[in-house]
């Protein structure tokens, strides 16, 4: 069960006074009653909302009534079966997020709830701050999969690979650049909030790699 404890009320970003809804597993999870926190059975009275989805469609059938009531301020957690909850599930940190982007939002923050349960924050993709420091950085899960900011390490995207890997030489000068070169590169690409926008920076970075390479040849 969730201990719904001082601090995870902070990780989920709750302050004295705000109105939580816990939706889906509210008997089960709903506890009698959290010190300076309000709950409501409406989501447009709500500070925060908890939903808990055990699969992509639970999450789809359910999203575009929340979303429809859901205030511009309010704080939005998914939680989601953990690997080792033995619970099937489609969804992780990085997969099964399609109704949420879609609907333009984009995962910004990952908590562990208890044992079983994971919950990730979600904004509206337009108010998530680009940039910021390592840290932040580091906390969205969009950026983490790919690029270590403690380690100073960059792993390449499956479709930027398979771009690059068509021009050995292309490939080979990136993994040649720089930690923050590479680093700025895949950034770039990560944080397009289209795949058409997605694809032209990949394109993008194979030109200039291969450009590169034919002045380094000259």
């Amino acid at each position: 069960m969730i201990d719904w404890d001082p601090d995870l009320i902070k990780k989920m970003r709750l302050k004295q006074g705000n109105k939580l809804i816990i939706l889906d597993r509210e008997k089960v999870y709903k506890p009698s009653s959290i010190e300076g926190v309000v709950f409501t059975t409406e989501v447009s009275e709500a500070e925060g909302i908890l939903f808990f989805a055990d699969s992509a469609y639970s999450l789809q059938s359910s999203l575009l009534k929340i979303l429809k009531s859901i205030r511009k301020e309010s704080i939005l957690w998914i939680a989601y079966p953990k690997k080792s909850s033995g619970i099937k599930t489609d969804l992780d940190r990085d997969h099964g997020w399609e109704s949420l982007s879609k609907n333009g939002y984009e995962g910004v923050a990952l908590i562990s709830l208890d044992d079983v349960w994971s919950a990730l924050r979600f904004k509206k993709t337009d108010a998530v701050k680009k940039g910021g420091s390592k840290a932040e950085k580091q906390k969205r899960p969009e950026l983490s999969k790919y690029i270590n900011y403690k380690t100073k390490t960059v792993k390449l995207p499956e479709d930027v690979k398979n771009f690059l890997s068509k021009d050995k030489s292309a490939i080979k000068f990136f993994e040649s650049l720089a930690w923050s070169h590479k680093r700025e590169h895949i950034e770039a690409i990560l944080e397009a909030k289209s795949p058409a926008t997605r694809l032209k920076r990949i394109q993008k970075l194979v030109q200039t790699m291969s450009s590169i390479k034919i002045q380094k040849k000259k």
